[in-house]
């Protein structure tokens, strides 16, 4: 299990999806976790913004400084997400069409939001320490195919 006791993590895009999986995680991993995303968030601290507004975004680094006196990582994960909001078809996207191309996936389905958070878990982790400027692509072998 990855330690993360004693970290401060900012997760954008906290409220649903990949990024509610980041807090959770994190969370049970020991990390004081703020989100930040348009709606509320399950994390310790939840704060509402947009991160394309410069001013939102500096005051969301504030309050987690205030709150807990420093901030380790930022897990930039606002607008990964389909038009649909991340956990399903797009709403222009066919359930039909949706499913065919879960078949090109060399596992044969999505993955889950918990398996793309489990690599920003790694990636906030000591473990990682030596990781940088990486790009680390969790796609069940997609872009391998």
């Amino acid at each position: 299990m990855i330690d993360l006791t004693g970290r401060v993590v900012l997760v954008t895009g906290a409220a649903s999806g990949i990024g509610a999986a980041a807090v959770e995680l994190m969370t049970g991993a020991g990390a004081s976790v703020a989100g930040f995303d348009l709606r509320e968030s399950a994390a310790a601290l939840s704060m509402t913004g947009d991160v394309t507004r410069a001013a939102d975004l500096e005051r969301a680094v504030a309050a987690v400084e205030a709150r807990f006196g420093a901030l380790d990582a930022l897990v930039s994960n606002a607008g990964l997400f389909l038009a649909g909001g991340g956990d399903g078809p797009s709403p222009q996207l066919e359930e039909e069409n949706f499913a065919a191309l879960g078949t090109l996936i060399p596992l044969g389905r999505y993955g889950r939001p918990e398996e793309v958070a489990a690599m920003m878990c790694f990636l906030v982790s000591d473990l990682a320490s030596y990781c940088t400027g990486g790009i680390y692509v969790v796609d069940g072998g997609y872009t391998a195919n």
